[in-house]
């Protein structure tokens, strides 16, 4: 049987600790956008998605790559982890009535698919009712709640790991998200 998820800390406390202070001097954040292959579904929707967003470029943490792909070796022992590079980072918060329905972060594109998807807990309030993190093996209806300490990150594949984040009843919570995509080597260039 295949993992389902690797639960862990794996950034640095300087590296955390930069994060939040970024993640505090934040400008603006957006509603988060629902994404889909169908063009005419992408967009806001607060029925399948309610939190706000805030995109970052990986090269702002060049060194949150390293970390990430650390993992990569640990879920399958036959995989390189340098094929592999976080090519999306966002910030997410999320606050009372905020919560994102079972789906995968299967995305398709030109460049290259989702490989692995993380989420690193940043910070959680003290009054935090709801917000679960769950996850559900596949072929299996039945979710697992994983509960992660502030400064954890939960990794797992994003083709097959359907997941959910619960409606917050109290509180907020916020997360930083890494997908994790294949390189793609042009024959030319090796």
């Amino acid at each position: 049987m295949s993992l389902l998820y690797i639960r862990k800390k794996i950034l640095p406390d300087d590296l955390f600790e930069d994060i939040l202070y970024d993640l505090n001097n934040i400008p603006l954040w957006k509603d988060a956008e629902v994404y889909d292959s169908n063009p005419s579904k992408r967009g806001v929707n607060e029925g399948i998605r309610k939190t706000k967003l805030y995109a970052v470029e990986p090269e702002v943490y060049p060194e949150i790559d390293k970390y990430f792909r650390e993992l990569i070796h640990q879920w399958n022992y036959d995989l390189i982890p340098e094929e592999y590079y976080v090519r999306e980072l966002s910030l997410l918060k999320y606050e009372k009535g905020d919560h994102f329905v079972k789906h995968l972060d299967r995305i398709n594109d030109n460049r290259s698919p989702r490989i692995f998807s993380t989420t690193t807990v940043l910070t959680k309030s003290d009054d935090l009712e709801g917000g679960d993190f769950l996850v559900y093996p596949e072929g299996n209806s039945d979710a697992i709640t994983v509960d992660l300490d502030v400064g954890e990150t939960i990794f797992f594949d994003s083709v097959k790991t359907y997941h959910q984040v619960n409606k917050i009843k109290k509180g907020s919570r916020q997360v930083l998200v890494a997908w994790i995509h294949k390189r793609r080597y042009n024959k030319n260039t090796q």
